[in-house]
């Protein structure tokens, strides 16, 4: 038998064809939509990254600069208080000369002034000299060779300054 509508099948063959070729242009397109999204999720994830390296050195930045400033300050205190330090032992050596040019000649009132002039002499030129980080190795060097002596030195002025407070109040 013979196909009594050829013209029919004719037609529904192209549209066959079309569909399938519309399924493949789909396709086609879902793999370009695709394609552009994951370009734009890498493109988003690397301007992420870029972002998060960029606020690290900027942290970085800052912390070293927070670092190298409190460094500064730290030597400039030192700076001052080594200062500060050598100026008061010339002040203790300038008293130490007041004492002697004010004391009797001789005499009991002479050696007692002539002894806390040599020693307020022999602090100045301690304190001029070494200054206080001097000084500060000196009292550390002395706990580390005595450190039974130093905890006992610490309780008892902390005893005497407990009871100087004690004894400023009231009941």
């Amino acid at each position: 038998m013979r196909n009594q509508f050829p013209d029919t099948l004719k037609k529904d063959e192209p549209r066959k064809n079309q569909g399938q070729g519309q399924g493949q242009g789909q396709q086609d397109k879902d793999q370009g939509i695709a394609g552009t999204a994951q370009k734009a999720g890498t493109a988003a994830m690397e301007t992420a990254q870029n972002f998060g390296t960029q606020v690290k050195d900027s942290v970085m930045g800052a912390a070293e600069s927070v670092a190298s400033t409190s460094r500064d300050v730290a030597h400039n205190v030192g700076q001052r208080s080594d200062d500060a330090t050598a100026a008061v032992g010339s002040s203790l050596k300038t008293a130490a000369s007041s004492i002697r040019d004010y004391a009797p000649s001789s005499g009991m009132g002479h050696s007692a002034a002539d002894s806390v002039a040599r020693t307020l002499e022999a602090g100045g030129d301690y304190l001029e000299h070494e200054k206080l980080s001097g000084a500060m190795r000196d009292v550390t060097d002395t706990i580390r060779r005595y450190p039974v002596a130093a905890v006992c030195v610490g309780f008892g002025l902390g005893f005497l300054i407990a009871r100087s407070c004690a004894s400023t109040r009231e009941y």
